[in-house]
């Protein structure tokens, strides 16, 4: 009902983000690996934005800005991205490799741990091997170990003569398969993760000890992390040489804070060269480059949790305000653009506006074309606006976020209720439990409708106009655009050719 009837539904919206931030952020100081995972968070559900009407970093971005500062010239505005770059950039590959660290202790532990009970469902195995029966016995024992074992002849021969005999170069291709598997999934791991294709081959490593294997996994990625390193710094890197290709903007951001941000974002994105699988040609796409997620976390580990909160609260409350005059002044365009007057508006809406403005003002100003309202008038009408675009965008996010989880859960109730009776043969009263779990279910519910609401409601954008952009190029662009347009000009240009059919032939 107060979705529906409320005017205003922005202060609800504001006391579901508090208690889902205060919870996330108190359980992020408290994380041993520290508060990179609430960064990670924030800036997903609030990503940076710009648009022709405001512009606002996510909360990662802020806490970089906050580190920047304002340097006094283009050379030291320039010099302090690259050492935000840098840091960030240690930051990250210290994580990296302390995640790494703790999968290859996983992936230990669990190789010593699966070869011990294949070991000794090898010895079941070989005591319960009768020669008198027929076995197929690389079947048997591919079966029984889980892996694939491949036998000889001659091999099958000598183990239904003597099974126990036949034990330590079972046990070795055992070891060998066994580590074999592990370090496929560990190497395909890891090259998804640090990007890159490594000469290592798990077959060739399966027969070295762990150790020897850890070392050369750890040089690896050690040299990995070093190229990727001199590739983005230094004065001939690739953040230096789109830094350089933006020299305008580097101007403009030493009074500018937008275009701080958008200096600090690109940083953080850069340009590389794929083949389209369809068409096959050359194409540029933007690829992350670096995050500031895990060198911001080092910034607040010190910091206590209230702190913290109040922090992170005012910066989304923040961004509130800006999304609604973004929204504003978005709507105030698309009306501009349809050559909408402002009679022409639903009742509730003129109200809302005339209340921005005074009721004899805007009788003044509802008859008059939007280009001919002066631009103090616009400001108030610009803000009312928002306000009516935001709230809708709450209410249709309330709405749908409810119905899809309210369905969920009275399918999940009516499931509790079919299935509690079982309560009483574990000696518990049903009647008792049904009310305790379905109690959960309904908090479950809250948390649940609180937690999608957040996630979606900084994530709208308005349509932009089309000859819009921020101007940010890639160093790598000029150079590669060229050629990519001589190579295929004529091919754009001329109409594709007719396949012709084979004809089969017998």
């Amino acid at each position: 009902d107060a979705i529906f009837k409320k005017a205003d539904l922005r202060e609800d919206v504001t006391e579901m983000l508090r208690t889902e931030i205060s919870q996330r952020v108190q359980n992020a100081m408290e994380d041993p690996e520290g508060p990179w995972k609430l960064l990670a968070y924030l800036e997903e559900i609030q990503p940076a934005i710009d648009t022709p009407w405001a512009s606002y970093p996510s909360f990662p971005f802020r806490l970089a800005l906050d580190q920047l500062g304002t340097p006094a010239d283009e050379d030291e505005l320039a010099a302090a991205l690259l050492k935000l770059a840098e840091d960030a950039l240690t930051a990250e590959d210290a994580h990296m490799l302390e995640s790494v660290h703790a999968l290859l202790d996983r992936t230990e532990q669990s190789l010593k741990a699966q070869l011990a009970e294949r070991n000794d469902i090898l010895d079941t195995y070989l005591d319960s091997l009768d020669p008198q029966d027929r076995h197929d016995l690389q079947n048997e024992l591919s079966s029984i170990l889980g892996i694939p074992m491949r036998l000889s002849a001659s091999q099958q021969r000598a183990l239904l003569e003597d099974p126990r005999g036949q034990k330590l170069w079972l046990q070795d291709a055992l070891r060998s398969n066994l580590t074999t598997l592990h370090l496929r999934r560990l190497l395909l791991t890891l090259e998804r993760r640090f990007n890159e294709s490594w000469p290592l081959k798990a077959t060739d490593l399966a027969s070295q000890p762990w150790k020897e294997i850890r070392s050369q996994v750890l040089e690896q990625i050690q040299g990995t992390m070093e190229r990727r390193k001199q590739r983005l710094l230094g004065t001939e890197g690739d953040i230096a040489r789109d830094l350089a290709a933006n020299e305008e903007h580097l101007t403009a951001a030493l009074t500018d804070e937008n275009e701080r941000l958008r200096l600090v974002q690109l940083t953080t994105q850069g340009v590389r060269i794929t083949f389209d699988p369809k068409s096959h040609r050359r194409q540029l796409i933007t690829a992350p480059r670096l995050t500031y997620v895990f060198s911001m976390a080092q910034q607040l580990e010190a910091l206590p949790a209230q702190q913290v909160t109040e922090q992170v609260l005012a910066h989304l409350e923040e961004a509130q305000a800006v999304f609604q005059t973004i929204f504003g002044h978005a709507e105030w365009e698309h009306l501009r653009n349809q050559e909408v007057m402002l009679d022409k508006l639903a009742p509730n809406s003129k109200d809302i506006l005339a209340e921005a403005v005074g009721k004899e003002r805007f009788e003044l100003l509802e008859s008059l074309p939007l280009d001919e309202i002066s631009s103090e008038d616009q400001e108030p009408l610009i803000q009312a606006l928002g306000k009516l675009s935001q709230n809708r965008i709450y209410r249709q996010l309330l709405l749908a976020t409810i119905t899809q989880s309210w369905v969920e859960y009275l399918t999940r109730m009516e499931a509790l209720r079919v299935s509690i009776s079982m309560e009483s043969y574990a000696q518990r009263d049903p009647l008792v439990q049904y009310k305790s779990q379905a109690s959960t279910m309904f908090t479950e519910l809250l948390s649940e409708v609180r937690q999608t609401v957040i996630s979606k409601m900084y994530r709208f954008r308005p349509s932009l106009p089309a000859e819009y952009t921020t101007g940010l190029r890639s160093a790598a662009s000029p150079q590669l655009e060229p050629a990519l347009v001589g190579a295929n000009e004529a091919r754009l240009n001329d109409p594709p050719a007719k396949s012709k059919k084979k004809r089969k032939r017998h």
